[in-house]
């Protein structure tokens, strides 16, 4: 059994990245911003949020056992889970506004419990929360008996031109009466959640709003912190340089160089993660990692502007514009509903609010089984929300909620032409690769585009293939879906770049996701084949350029996922807890332990009727077609009404390698640096570490190792619009 450990983990304000259900602490807790009391004017510059804990007072007490300690256990130890919280904009603290250029320094005694972990210089601008911390504080025994044991926390929060904030809480822990039961709590720790109980859908606390709660807001929408968006913004002085923005722009680019890296327990730096790189799944992941972010993906927000800080909110269809119809009379035109394109669907490509697009489409070709790769096309499921700093270029706690739909294509085009009139256009026949269907590539000619052999045994270079098992290749007898691209190997078959030594690089056969040719500008492969395109990103690899005016076969649609997906630019950490059912869980739900297998609930509630319909989708099965979704958890109590999947944990142990079980995850942005109104773009780094669910495709899940932990690195160019 590894060795307890005190666990931080990244409190990142989430909705819900892969619906709410997929992180891995989801019960539900309430809201306690403490502000310690030192001058109104100054009590909201830092303050305390203790989970389960009620009230705002700083004398804070909690019975060993109780819901508020958060160890569970009835054993003379209360464990505090404390977080900092800065720039807090608090209606429970009357006339105190954060201070408009940020902290210049913040200070946390007794340093051993790392209070201000998470809030580096780049943070003390931002209204932000840091890093969840432990503080254990034990009872006090005598000879005759036990006493409340006690432990002061200080915190120092000075701005320029103010006095400081002096904030202090005294955390008691009171011993349980002799004879009294422990308590049986659900409630959860957490790793990537919500302060309180926001994020799980009922308001409660203090929280203005929780979920998709317009009504709440008045129409105007529910952030991620549990609070309605402004609108429109209030009155305030903008310092940004170039005047008052509006709206905040951000295209992605490809990326270089190392973002992150994962530890194991006593191996520190066991994986690094590549900038631009998409990772997921448990150490049984059978897909070569990293799968590549497309570039040119462009997502813009509406942003209020006070002093230098940004509250970013999304844009409409109509405010960002860029949409295009596919597919029907309108293909290829603009439009801002599918009223605008009859017979199609209007793409909306820049938009922020919820059924917006959130980048190009995602291939994800799996060159260990071909079969298994898949197009994903996300969608916003909530309007995006967050904070930023044009000062800094600073973005925290952008919470971009996706519906992850999932398209199990494979390869669409194992065949496709060269030269003619249809350059790059699919030309299988009906026996698949190797077979020509009748009357295409006008002019040209079909082609394998599946594989090459690999090198080995005087195999010649670029000898095509088609069967796995490399009976085409008689030499190596090894059949590779990609080539490699330069270096020693130029030419022959590769399935990662480490087989293309001397600096080549490989490149893949496979396209899950129909491509928009650059050449010609048409749709290949896909429901709209032979249709007019705009590349939505570059040819990255051989599975790019996607559009979505070259959308994948609507039959090979599996479900959708729901992914709590925030952005950062600064430092996220993700760290694995040990349950009784298993070790190095980054993201647990209901599973079956014998079997393997997880459970499929209504709504991916615990109480919720048994379901079997594709994730995410409207359920006929649920009240009022709710979707079926798997059950998240926390702990094995939280699967307690699971009737078969009483226990908690994710598919298999750790993450995105088999060489060691990963204990942390860590990723690392990068922020733009000053933002000037209407100028130039800025280069900067979004991180993101999240949950994603099962599939319930078993080839799927097999491969992908799921469910289990994603994390992603995105660079890109940054802008403040007027």
């Amino acid at each position: 059994m590894a060795k307890q450990r005190v666990r931080r983990s990244r409190f990142r304000l989430l909705i819900s990245l892969l619906a709410a259900a997929v992180t891995l602490g989801v019960g539900a807790r309430t809201l306690a911003l403490i502000p310690g009391g030192h001058g109104a004017k100054t009590d909201c510059y830092s303050e305390f949020d203790i989970a389960d804990v009620t009230g705002t007072t700083p004398k804070i007490q909690c019975m060993d056992g109780d819901p508020c300690d958060q160890d569970h256990m009835c054993n003379d130890t209360c464990t505090f889970k404390i977080r900092l919280c800065i720039n807090q904009h608090d209606v429970n603290v009357s006339g105190c506004t954060p201070p408009t250029a940020g902290l210049s320094k913040l200070k946390a005694t007794p340093s051993k419990f790392r209070l201000t972990t998470g809030l580096d210089a780049s943070k003390l601008s931002q209204q932000v929360c840091g890093d969840q911390e432990d503080v254990v504080v034990k009872v006090r025994k005598t000879k005759k008996s036990k006493k409340p044991g006690r432990q002061p926390l200080r915190i120092l929060a000075t701005a320029k031109r103010s006095k400081p904030d002096i904030d202090a809480v005294n955390l008691f822990c009171l011993p349980r009466p002799a004879g009294s039961a422990c308590p049986t709590t659900t409630t959860s720790t957490t790793t990537s959640t919500t302060i309180g109980g926001c994020g799980n859908g009922v308001r409660d606390g203090s929280e203005e709003c929780d979920g998709n709660d317009a009504a709440a807001c008045g129409g105007r929408g529910c952030r991620s912190d549990c609070t309605c968006v402004p609108s429109p913004c209030p009155p305030a002085t903008c310092t940004c340089a170039g005047g008052t923005p509006s709206k905040f722009t951000f295209v992605t680019a490809v990326g270089s160089g190392v973002c992150g890296h994962v530890d194991a327990d006593g191996n520190p730096n066991l994986l690094q993660l590549s900038c631009g790189g998409l990772y997921f799944g448990g150490s049984g992941v059978g897909v070569p990692l990293p799968s590549k972010v497309p570039d040119q993906g462009s997502s813009q927000t509406r942003v209020c502007c006070n002093g230098t800080a940004l509250t970013v909110s999304g844009t409409s269809a109509s405010e960002a514009g860029g949409n295009r119809c596919a597919g029907g009379a309108n293909h290829h035109n603009a439009c801002t509903t599918d009223g605008d394109c009859p017979g199609g669907k209007c793409k909306l490509l820049q938009c922020t609010k919820a059924g917006c697009l959130f980048g190009p489409p995602l291939p994800v070709p799996n060159n260990n089984g071909a079969p298994t790769s898949t197009c994903v096309i996300n969608v916003l499921s909530a309007d995006a929300s967050g904070m930023g700093d044009c000062n800094a270029g600073s973005t925290s706690n952008l919470s971009v909620p996706l519906s992850s739909q999932l398209f199990l294509t494979g390869d669409l085009m194992p065949m496709r032409c060269v030269g003619g009139s249809t350059p790059g256009a699919p030309c299988t026949g009906p026996g698949g690769c190797g077979t020509v269907a009748q009357n295409s590539c006008p002019g040209g000619t079909c082609v394998n585009d599946t594989s090459r052999c690999a090198s080995g045994g005087g195999q010649a270079p670029n000898t095509v293939c088609c069967s796995a098992a490399g009976d085409d290749c008689i030499q190596s007898g090894t059949c590779n879906p990609g080539v490699c691209v330069g270096g020693s190997n130029a030419d022959f078959g590769c399935i990662t770049d480490a087989d293309c030594p001397g600096g080549g690089a490989c490149k893949t056969f496979i396209q899950p996701c129909p491509i928009c040719n650059a050449t010609t500008n048409t749709c290949n492969g896909g429901a709209n084949d032979g249709l007019a395109c705009t590349p939505g990103d570059t040819a990255i690899d051989g599975d790019y350029p996607t559009s979505h005016d070259c959308p994948p076969p609507p039959a090979s649609n599996i479900g959708a996922l729901p992914i709590s997906f925030v952005l950062d630019s600064g430092t996220v950490t993700k760290t694995a807890v040990d349950l009784p059912g298993q070790v190095n869980v980054f993201c647990g739900f209901c599973r079956n332990k014998t079997l393997n297998t997880f459970a499929r609930r209504c709504n991916g509630l615990a109480t919720g009727a048994s379901c079997g319909c594709a994730p995410g989708l409207p359920c006929a099965t649920c009240p009022g077609s709710a979707p079926c979704l798997p059950v998240p958890c926390a702990l094995d109590s939280d699967c307690t009404s699971v009737t078969g999947s009483t226990s908690c944990g994710q598919r298999t142990a750790g993450a995105f390698t088999a060489n060691d079980v990963s204990r942390t995850i860590v990723e690392t942005g990068m922020p733009a640096g000053a933002l000037t109104t209407g100028g130039p773009a800025q280069p900067g780094t979004l991180v993101s570490i999240f949950c994603i669910p099962p599939s319930f495709t078993q080839t799927v899940d097999a491969a992908a190792d799921l469910p289990g932990p994603g994390a992603v690195a995105i660079p890109g160019r940054a802008q403040a619009l007027p």
